[in-house]
């Protein structure tokens, strides 16, 4: 369910069930440029954003499913802006 993001270095996944998953990412530069395009490639809708870097969220909509990611502080191994990524089934209840 989390959309692809091509420049985007993974670091860690979470999928606990069909419902639920949350993925932290590391991109290099336009870490909003490069979400924004990924989500609006793949049919994502309602594609927004808050903020300014380094703290930006995103939010969009794909059918019931609800995408969400939010800046963080900066990590070590991350040189860009690091970034946790969440879908959810809408209705589903948390994990």
């Amino acid at each position: 369910m989390i959309p692809k993001v091509a420049s985007a270095k993974v670091l860690s996944t979470k999928a606990p069930n069909e419902a639920y998953a949350l993925e932290t990412w590391c991109i290099d530069q336009d870490a909003t440029a490069q979400v924004t395009a990924a989500l609006e490639r793949d049919g994502w809708s309602d594609v927004r954003t808050l903020g300014t870097p380094p703290k930006i969220a995103i939010a969009a909509v794909k059918a019931d499913i609800r995408f969400s990611a939010r800046a963080s502080s900066n990590l070590e191994r991350c040189a860009g802006t690091y970034l946790t990524a969440t879908v959810m089934r809408l209705g589903s209840p948390s994990p």
